[in-house]
């Protein structure tokens, strides 16, 4: 039980990162006018990482508690990613 929680807290602290990144830059986003990829970047997130990962890691792996840490990972990271090289991009400038 204890590993459990330490790898839980190890996994939230790199969670921390990605997650203040993208919902930073998703908010410039947003306030230049560009609402759809802070829209694409939470459904890839949530709907690829978070259910379908969730599933493989937490039902066929077995990792338990860990696993939906680690899809939780991911689905931030990637919407960070995806918000990134939008923002990289120029999206948003007039």
């Amino acid at each position: 039980m204890v590993v459990n929680i330490v790898t839980a807290l190890r996994i939230l602290a790199a969670i921390t990162f990605a997650q203040i990144y993208q919902i930073c830059v998703s908010g410039g986003l947003r306030g230049g006018g560009d609402t759809k990829w802070p829209l694409y970047s939470t459904i890839v997130g949530i709907l690829g990482m978070r259910m379908i990962l969730g599933y493989f890691f937490v039902v066929r792996f077995q990792w338990g508690i860990a696993g939906a840490w680690w899809c939780w990972f991911l689905d931030q990271v990637a919407r960070a990613a995806i918000i990134y090289y939008r923002f990289r991009g120029g999206s948003g400038k007039r």
